[in-house]
Order: C-alpha cells, then sequence, then structure tokens
C-alpha cells in the first residue's frame, strides 16, 4: 500500500490515552490533493474553493500508542516528504526578522515551541528539537497559480532529501494569517516552507568579506556542490540556477540551496525555457539554443572561477554587456589572480567551463577528477566534509533504485514548472551580516 503525500493536507487529533502509560493513540488524516491545470496566460489568478478542493480519496491513519514527541517526529517525517501541514504556529514562532528577500518570498527566522527528549537514534537530524529555521512565506499570487509554484519547489525539495550539501525540508505549511476570515480559501491563506538555517550566510557574502578562496578551501567547496549535482543529475533533475548566492555556509559544508526554476530533464516544456542568472547561464541558454544537465556543470564552473579570483568569467557592467562575453565564451585566466594554483584545479575549471556542452564532463566525472586531486591533499584526506560528499556519491546506487520506485506512488511526476523569469536577481539577505570568519579547514 502507497499513500500519495506530495501536496496531501495532513491534520490530526489525539484519539485515546493509554490507560497503562503516557503514552497516545493519534489519527492521522491525508487528503491528496490533485495536481492543479496550468492555467491560461491571460487568465485571472484563480481562488475558488472548488479549485482548491482534494482529491475524493481520503487515508485514516490510526497509530499504535506512541509518546508525544516520537508523534511530533512522525509528522516532521510526513512534512519532509512534501505533505501539508496546517499547525505551523504550534510548531514554529516565526520572528519579525527578516533573513532575506527574494522574487518567491521572504525568509523569516523561526523559533522552535517544541522541547523534546533526546531520539533513541542520535545519528540522524532531530528536526522537531533544531531551535531555530529559516521560514520561507511565498508572495501571494492567489490560488492555483500560487499552489503550482509551491508544488514545483516541493516536489524537487522532497526528491532530493537526504542529500547531506542539498537544502532539506523540514516541511510545508499553510495557515490564515492574522484578521483573516477563518476558513476562508484564496488570497488569505499563507505558504510557507520550513527549512534549515545556514547562519553563515552564502558563499558571495563569504567572499565580499574574505575575498578569493585559498585552492583547499575552494576544492572543498566544490566537492560539496559537485556531489549536489550529481545526485540532482542521476534523479533527472536540473537545478538550472546554480551560482554563489545559492551555495549556503555551516560548519565548513557549502550546501545548495534554491530550487524553485529546477525541472525535470525529461519535461520538454520546461527544458524550453531560459531561466538562470547572467555571469552562471553558459551560452547555450543566452543564444537560446537546447540545452540539459550540462548547464548546471557551467554554473559550477563559474562559482569555482568565483571563489579562487573573487570576480566572475564574465564580468561586464551591463547585462548586455555580461551576455555578450558569455555568448563568446572567451574566459581569461590572468596570472595574477590564477598563477598561484594548481595545474589541476586549474584544468578542471577549463573543463567546466567549457563553450560546448558536449565537451564538458558530467557533474560525477568532475566530482571523481577533482576527488582524485583532492584526495592528494592531506588537509582534505583529514576532512570530514569531503569524506560525506564521496560517501553519498558512492551511496546513490543503491538509494536511487528505492527513491525512483516511490517516486510515482508519492505523488511525484514530472510536471511543468512555474517560474518563468528569465534571469532571477539576487535575493539580498539583509539579516546577514557578511563578516570575516575561516570556511573550508576544521581544526
Amino acid at each position: 500500500m502507497s499513500v500519495p503525500l506530495l501536496m496531501a493536507d495532513l491534520v490530526h487529533l489525539a484519539a485515546t490515552k493509554s490507560p497503562e502509560s503516557d503514552r497516545t493513540w493519534y489519527l492521522l488524516v491525508l487528503a491528496p490533493r490533485p495536481c492543479p491545470a496550468k492555467p491560461a496566460e491571460d487568465a485571472e489568478p484563480s481562488t475558488e474553493a472548488g479549485d482548491l478542493m482534494p482529491l475524493n480519496d481520503v487515508w485514516l491513519l490510526y497509530t499504535a500508542p506512541v509518546e508525544h514527541g516520537d508523534f511530533l517526529r512522525l509528522l516532521f517525517e510526513f512534512g519532509s516528504r512534501g505533505a501539508l501541514r496546517w499547525d505551523l504556529h504550534d510548531c514554529y514562532t516565526v520572528t519579525e526578522k527578516s533573513l532575506g528577500v527574494g522574487g518567491c518570498g521572504t525568509v523569516y527566522l523561526g523559533q522552535s515551541r517544541m522541547r523534546l527528549p533526546a531520539p533513541k537514534d542520535t545519528a540522524k537530524v532531530d528536526i522537531p528539537a533544531v531551535p531555530q529555521v529559516a521560514v520561507k512565506k511565498l508572495n501571494k499570487s492567489g490560488g492555483v497559480t500560487e499552489e503550482i509554484n509551491i508544488r514545483s519547489e516541493i516536489e524537487f525539495l522532497a526528491v532530493a532529501r537526504g542529500h547531506p550539501c542539498i537544502s532539506a525540508l523540514f516541511g510545508v505549511f499553510c495557515f490564515h494569517e492574522v484578521g483573516s476570515a477563518e476558513g476562508r480559501r484564496g488570497p488569505s491563506i499563507r505558504w510557507t516552507i520550513v527549512m534549515p538555517l545556514y547562519s553563515e550566510g552564502d558563499l558571495f557574502d563569504y567572499l565580499a568579506a574574505n575575498g578569493a578562496m585559498k585552492e583547499t578551501a575552494a576544492a572543498t567547496l566544490m566537492l560539496c556542490l559537485l556531489s549536489a549535482l550529481t545526485h540532482l543529475h542521476r534523479l533527472g533533475v536540473v537545478h538550472r540556477d546554480v551560482k554563489a548566492e545559492n551555495i549556503l555556509l555551516a560548519n565548513n559544508k557549502a550546501v545548495l540551496s534554491d530550487v524553485g526554476i529546477a525541472a525535470f530533464l525529461k519535461d520538454e516544456e520546461a527544458m524550453q525555457r531560459r531561466v538562470g542568472s547572467p555571469g552562471y547561464a553558459p551560452p547555450e541558454v543566452v543564444t537560446d539554443l537546447p540545452y540539459d544537465e550540462k548547464v548546471d556543470v557551467f554554473g559550477a564552473g563559474a562559482v569555482l572561477y568565483f571563489a579562487l579570483s573573487n570576480t566572475l568569467p564574465f564580468p561586464g557592467k551591463t547585462l548586455k554587456k555580461v551576455l555578450e562575453l558569455t555568448a563568446r565564451c572567451k574566459v581569461k585566466y590572468d596570472p595574477a589572480l590564477f598563477g598561484d594554483f594548481s595545474g589541476s584545479i586549474i584544468q578542471l575549471l577549463k573543463a567546466l567551463l567549457q563553450k560546448d556542452p558536449t565537451k564538458r564532463p558530467s557533474a560525477k566525472k568532475s566530482f571523481k577528477a577533482l576527488w582524485t586531486m583532492a584526495s592528494q591533499k592531506p588537509e582534505i584526506q583529514r576532512s570530514s566534509v569531503a569524506r560525506i560528499t564521496l560517501q553519498a556519491v558512492d551511496d546513490f546506487d543503491s538509494l536511487a533504485a528505492t527513491r525512483l520506485e516511490s517516486m510515482k506512488s508519492n505523488g511525484h511526476k514530472p510536471g511543468w514548472t512555474a517560474q518563468m523569469l528569465a534571469f532571477i536577481a539576487r535575493p539580498r539577505f539583509t539579516g546577514v551580516t557578511p563578516k570575516k570568519f575561516s570556511w573550508g579547514s576544521e581544526s
């Protein structure tokens, strides 16, 4: 038996308390939602309740007697797989502190309201016990359009879950804003995504505060990024917006974030759209040629170039100039900026930034080449971060068979990506002040 979880409404209640212990029976109700039909481009946003009604199938799940903390963990397991919860304010206090503003919404600091005993399995992250989180409130677009937007992002977060270098999904929530009519559908509903909080900010801010990275730190960064891209590509997902602003830093680990414009490689309609960010988008995108997952490899090359030199490979003063330089793709390697780096990492950099996508190595091949080079450096050999990136790549085959088999039964299927922006502006992280700190080394 399988229950489709993606965007299934999840509600629960305590049914009966065990007379013999502090444990309780709980009833969970799961109501899967249909995938909304794509609205016409000139259609008005729908706010009709009928457009947001779930499927006729409703699943009733009755638990055995469990402790309250274990039940909360069960709810978060459902949420990490894309189930839609309505109890945000029971779980978190959302502060007024804005951590960042982007095209899709605003990210706020969230404080956990749950106080739980330590779990038996200490190897896994105990999501309900994480004290601070990032709460992304999506902008209102109304009805079906809004649901399609969030469904796309949640789908990719849920599909890619489990990789240590890809931003995790803690849950997706709906709530009625203060002052809205209780039970009212449409614009009064706010959608939110809860994710881990990466307090060290993003790579862009790090380089702004600290300057270019040393080779060892850049290699560790790229092991994380290429391991994450290998994972996505083997799931058939193309990120399409790999850039320094979407690489978050925490505990000497780099984490790829923001799958808002990702697409399934087999989704022909989505893969025809011109999306990405100037300076990172490859020549085939800016010249309106067909593209594939190698756009992410090129983006990774631009990130490595930026990390080593603190400048982008196509530094035009205007958008038009950046796009012209990208189309020509004559990358300069100034000896004053790159002269002190090893031939191996420069060779990898040039391969990633190949103009012809067929000549670019795959993410996995790039990772393996970098690992071979980096493993000769004792400081990287001792790095736990580097080891987990390798383990994530090596463990994927056994994981993928189960994950891909379950995607369809959990409600995941390649659909159209609602984001249709030509280029995505950089979100400004107003709540994170760039500061100097050492990244990429372990004590």
